[in-house]
């Protein structure tokens, strides 16, 4: 982004220099309800949000959360296993009470 983009965004705003001038906010997890709302928030973020294609998240295809309800595969970038032990939950459990 550091392209044409970034110069015509600079134009426009009548700014200088790179859009992402400092690193992102990471914020540390360090309990359980903060984990179980971090989590919440990001699979109900597109139902949220009222993203058009989304009528029910258990399908929304580009979440995990049909994943948490054993209704599909795990997919390889969601550690679900982390996130059950992490709250007390075993694997075999599901988590549809939670959201």
């Amino acid at each position: 982004m550091n392209g044409v983009y970034t110069q015509r965004y600079n134009r426009l705003r009548n700014t200088n220099g790179p859009l992402f001038r400092s690193r992102f906010k990471a914020v540390s997890v360090e309990s359980d309800v903060y984990l179980l709302q971090l989590t919440r928030y990001i699979h109900r973020n597109p139902v949220d949000m009222r993203t058009p294609q989304v009528i029910e998240l258990a399908t929304y295809p580009w979440s995990g959360f049909p994943a948490y309800l054993n209704k599909s595969p795990s997919p390889l970038w969601l550690n679900g296993e982390f996130n059950y032990q992490s709250l007390g939950k075993r694997v075999d459990t599901t988590l549809i009470g939670v959201f």
